[in-house]
């Protein structure tokens, strides 16, 4: 399973959203709008799930996998998150910028 992952981080407008894999043992905890804990480069930082793919299998060498679900509770629901990703296209700011002031 893919998950797209907004990291909550200031980043360029090109790396709003990241793939991720979904561990098996997380994949049955897995949903959108949860706050997971992702590597990015030599740290960790934290994301917001904002879409599952769960007919996609990742290869192993290129996808990274989410190291664990923070919060199971779900923070936004999905038309939030694409209300913040319209609103991120219309002020021109990254999704990850929307998402953290939200």
């Amino acid at each position: 399973m893919i998950a797209k992952v907004i990291p909550l981080k200031r980043l360029p407008k090109t790396l709003d959203l990241l793939d991720y894999a979904i561990p098996p043992e997380l994949q049955n905890r897995a949903d959108i709008g949860q706050l997971v804990r992702i590597p990015f480069r030599h740290s960790e930082l934290f994301g917001l799930i904002f879409d599952l793919d769960k007919n996609k299998i990742a290869p192993s060498k290129h996808i990274r996998s989410v190291a664990d679900i923070e919060q199971e509770t779900i923070f936004y629901n999905k038309n939030y998150l694409l209300f913040l990703r319209d609103q991120a296209l219309l002020y021109g700011v990254p999704l990850s910028y929307m998402a953290k002031l939200a």
